[in-house]
């Protein structure tokens, strides 16, 4: 109060007398402004900014910290971060500059923060410095995500210049790699040899397989090689695995990666002995395989077109079989069934083949292709002699194999006898919904049949005349027991005749089961150029018989079901040993069931002895009309009975054309 006193009576002293009343008045209010102005002052300069300097996450003491008005460039002042990394300032409202500057040594880069605004409140500002450079390190792992994958070559970019390698690096034998870069954003371009991947088919890279990745500390990034593995086997038209083949991928760009190229090489790899083979390849869904036999094989090029290979997944490669060879006719042609208006003209081929007959200029056939040949001839007249010419073409179009020309001539008087069902009905083929008959007439024969449940009642029946008959029933009920009944009649009216009637029961499950080969395989009949196979199978399935001498191979394959099979081969070379495996799937795909590998030697020298018959001749089963004759030879041979009423007049004819030891013919119309 005396400081203020002294004031007022220095303004006494020196105002007029005239205002000494006015400003005494005015002096409590300027006093009280005076004193707002002065708090005001102070409490703008009491603010504080303030926080924590980190290094790498941690606090970071004895970093210099420097404050600049950011309007006017003059320095507020600096201080050292204390042992927790702290630092604060005493400033008023303002826009400031701030810039740390780490210990020497420290490892961290020195950082300027600019904008920072103090407005009527403390402000709390943390600061974390980088370091100077970070790591970037990790292991690369086969596709299965375990395996390290060693000889990986990685190159690193930074995201803003994908087209400059900063460094580059090679995973080694535990699949490790790292990187030692300045903070930032960085991606990789991976190059993969095959030496890196166990049964990669061909090197691969990705120019921008990573990116974006965000540095700014110490880093770990594992990379699973991103390949999916194709495996199977390389095997013939029956399912037997072919050694030595090629699996050749052409190379490919897949769809872009971050942006970046991807390519993988071509490659081959080569099935191992058993037909095995494997290879890793990056996903993509339309490659290009190239499956290349080996060289004389046999076996044709198979070009695969637009294959997806984006999953693990198993193939079998099929190899085309170039069969160039016409089939062989290897028993007949023979004229049987001859009546003064029908005949029947049969023969066997050494392969499935088709059926057709010139008889005097015309052409007669049969749909479908088989090995055992029949083909019946209808509208024929009596007492007339007819040429025939038997011509047969292979499932590829080989052909035609022509057989020599056969004469017959034609009853003079009409059949009156009716035909008669030597053979079946077989049911084959049983599933849940479907089966399949099979029966033999005496002569060429309406095919027809009825089933029912309880009855035969329902009409099932093709068109045309034929001796070996064989019609499918379909959309039957599962577990439920049918019966059966076929039906023949002749060219010249001759019956019905019907079978005993056949009990069936369809199948409760689907067939998943392949067929069991319960017997054989065996080689008979062995020639220096021919040889049969046979085998049996627990279910009606297809025959296959695939061969080599090592170099050579052949395939055989006949798609009638059966459950006695027998294959011929034919053009073997002399005095040659062959592999040889038996096959067989049954009608719904089962299969293939393949048997052990075996061998076989051809003779040297050509057969010239003829067949014996080891078992005479056996007449059982004589009834009134009919006879059934029983023999064996000691080699497969046609079936041929030449009978009449006496030795002088043995004018009656009975064929069989497939070749076999052990024959059975019946005589009907006796």
């Amino acid at each position: 109060m005396a400081h203020f006193i002294s004031l007022n009576l220095s303004f006494q002293r020196i105002l007029p007398s005239s205002l000494k009343s006015t400003f005494l008045k005015s002096l409590p209010r300027f006093l009280f402004f005076l004193l707002l102005f002065i708090a005001g002052y102070s409490q703008a300069h009491a603010l504080t900014l303030s926080g924590t300097v980190h290094g790498g996450g941690n606090p970071l003491a004895s970093a210099a910290i420097y404050l600049t008005d950011q309007s006017t460039g003059s320095s507020i002042g600096n201080i050292i971060s204390d042992a927790d990394g702290t630092y604060s300032f005493t400033v008023s409202d303002g826009t400031y500059t701030l810039t740390v500057t780490p210990p020497v040594g420290s490892g961290f880069t020195e950082s300027t923060i600019n904008n920072i605004v103090i407005s009527g409140a403390n402000e709390v500002f943390d600061v974390y410095l980088v370091p100077n450079s970070v790591t970037l390190s990790g292991t690369v792992y086969l596709s299965d995500g375990t395996a390290p994958a060693s000889n990986v070559a990685l190159r690193i970019f930074e995201s803003s210049s994908p087209n400059t390698y900063l460094d580059s690096a090679t995973t080694d034998g535990t699949g490790g790699y790292s990187f030692t870069v300045a903070p930032g954003t960085y991606g990789f371009r991976m190059d993969v040899p095959t030496s890196s991947n166990a049964g990669l088919i061909a090197s691969f890279y990705s120019t921008k397989h990573l990116d974006n990745i965000i540095l700014s500390t110490d880093m770990t990034q594992d990379i699973t090689l991103p390949f999916v593995t194709i495996s199977g086997r390389t095997v013939d038209g029956n399912g037997v695995p072919v050694s030595s083949v090629s699996v050749r991928l052409k190379d490919v760009r897949p769809p872009s990666v971050n942006g970046g190229s991807v390519y993988h090489y071509g490659g081959t790899v080569i099935s191992d002995t058993s037909g095995n083979y494997s290879f890793s390849v990056y996903p993509y869904s339309d490659y290009t395989l190239t499956v290349e036999p080996p060289v004389g094989s046999g076996f044709g090029t198979l070009p695969l077109n637009n294959v997806d290979l984006s999953v693990d997944k198993t193939q079998v490669l099929v190899l085309p079989y170039n069969d160039i060879t016409g089939p062989k006719i290897i028993s007949g042609p023979y004229i049987n069934s001859i009546t003064d208006i029908t005949a029947a003209v049969e023969w066997q081929t050494n392969e499935p083949a088709t059926s057709e007959v010139l008889i005097n200029g015309s052409m007669v056939s049969v749909t479908g292709l088989r090995t055992q040949h029949s083909v019946p001839l209808t509208g024929l007249t009596a007492t007339m002699t007819y040429s025939v010419q038997t011509s047969s073409y292979d499932s590829v179009g080989n052909g035609p194999t022509l057989s020599a020309l056969a004469n017959f001539t034609t009853l003079s008087t009409p059949d009156t006898t009716a035909p008669t069902i030597i053979s079946g009905p077989v049911i084959t083929g049983i599933t849940q919904n479907r089966v399949l008959v099979q029966w033999i007439t005496s002569e060429p024969t309406t095919t027809s049949l009825n089933y029912g449940v309880g009855s035969p009642t329902t009409l099932v029946s093709i068109v045309g005349l034929r001796e070996t008959h064989e019609l499918e029933i379909t959309g039957l009920n599962p577990s439920t027991q049918y019966v059966v009944q076929v039906q023949a009649t002749d060219e010249a009216g001759n019956g019905p005749i019907s079978s005993p009637i056949v009990e069936f029961l369809t199948a409760v499950l689907v067939d998943t089961k392949a067929p069991v080969i319960v017997a054989g395989p065996m080689v008979t009949n062995i020639t220096n150029t021919e040889v049969t196979v046979e085998w049996e199978t627990d279910e009606p399935s297809v025959s296959g018989v695939s061969t080599n001498d090592g170099t050579v191979y052949n395939v055989y394959r006949d798609e009638s079901l059966t459950i006695q099979h027998k294959i011929r081969i034919t053009s073997l070379t002399p005095g040659t040993s062959y592999y040889y495996t038996a096959s067989s799937t049954d009608e719904l795909g089962n299969g293939p069931t393949l048997s052990t590998e075996k061998q076989f030697t051809t003779s040297a020298s050509i057969d010239v002895e003829s067949p014996m018959v080891v078992e005479p001749l056996k007449v059982v089963g004589i009834t009134h009309q009919s006879a059934i004759i029983h023999w064996r030879t000691d080699e497969p041979t046609d079936s041929v009975i030449e009978y009449g009423t006496s030795t002088g007049t043995l004018g009656s004819i009975e064929i069989d054309t497939k070749l076999k030891q052990k024959h059975v013919l019946q005589l009907v119309g006796l």
